[in-house]
């Protein structure tokens, strides 16, 4: 005797998860208005659920929204995790990092004299490593300089 098992499925059953995707780690200046983005999500009918969870506190406009933003001063490392559910499916979380930059990080600062010359480095560097004068030289004159 043989058995025989069928299949089937309804329409509209959805096998798939939502999958949440905030996006890269990106960099931003203070002052300016900074937009997340969960776009890339996957699934239909998404519910969006975004929640700090990292660097200075700071008010998350349309955390309930796809595309939310924020306004900061203060540079740092701004941590941020978006959930996403589809109906009553199970939730997927992801997170991204924005990191805000200190504008002053990297300027050079005039002296107090108001000289903005720098020295140049390779005087030093032959201080450091004297030997490879004599090396330079003496590929010179190999090659007829």
């Amino acid at each position: 005797m043989y058995s025989v098992l069928i299949a089937v499925l309804s329409a509209g059953t959805a096998c798939a998860q939502p999958i949440a995707r905030a996006g890269r780690t990106f960099l931003a200046y203070p002052a300016e208005s900074i937009r997340l983005d969960g776009s890339a999500s996957e699934g239909e009918q998404l519910a969006y659920r975004w929640v700090q969870t990292g660097g200075p506190r700071v008010p998350l406009e349309g955390a309930d929204t796809v595309r939310p933003s924020f306004y900061t001063d203060h540079p740092g490392r701004y941590t941020f995790e978006l959930t996403v559910r589809e109906d009553d499916s199970d939730a997927s979380i992801d997170e991204v990092d924005v990191v805000i930059l200190d504008p002053e990080v990297g300027t050079r600062y005039a002296p107090a004299s108001g000289c903005t010359h720098a020295t140049p480095l390779a005087p030093a560097l032959w201080l450091l490593f004297p030997g490879t004068i004599g090396l330079v030289r003496r590929q010179r004159q190999d090659h007829g300089i």
